[in-house]
């Protein structure tokens, strides 16, 4: 009697700890997108073009080399820090609000000027992978 009590508070313990790894795993969507967007920025902002490249769609990435892509991309060197201000999900779609500081240089000592502004950015998961997350480019 004595063994089958043990193994029932051993069965509930084992059901215990599953299920918090299981909620511990679970991660919100919107977190996954935000973190995505900022490590695309940062790739970015650091000039990492080829790893901003990877955040495209397969899609993209199937019609645009790197190449083509980095042809692209203007305002390197312009760009100082971006930050997520929102992240709006719908199934398998978000719309991303990021924050980017900029500063200018006038040259011929005229100095510089800094500014910000909100771009508003589309994401979408993967058809093939369940969780993956990519930047729809405008361009």
């Amino acid at each position: 009697m004595q063994c089958q009590w043990v193994r029932w508070v051993t069965m509930f313990l084992v059901l215990l700890v599953v299920t918090s790894c299981a909620t511990f795993a679970r991660v919100d969507t919107s977190e996954i997108v935000k973190q995505r967007a900022m490590d695309r920025w940062i790739a970015l902002i650091e000039g990492r073009l080829e790893t901003a490249y990877l955040f495209q769609t397969p899609e993209y990435r199937n019609i645009y080399s790197y190449k083509q892509y980095s042809k692209k991309i203007q305002g390197v060197g312009t760009w100082q820090k971006a930050e997520v201000e929102k992240v709006d999900c719908v199934e398998k779609k978000c719309v991303v609000m990021v924050k980017v500081y900029v500063k200018i240089m006038f040259g011929r000592g005229l100095g510089a000027t800094e500014s910000s502004g909100v771009i508003r950015e589309q994401w979408i998961e993967s058809s093939t992978i369940k969780g993956e997350w990519y930047y729809v480019s405008g361009q």
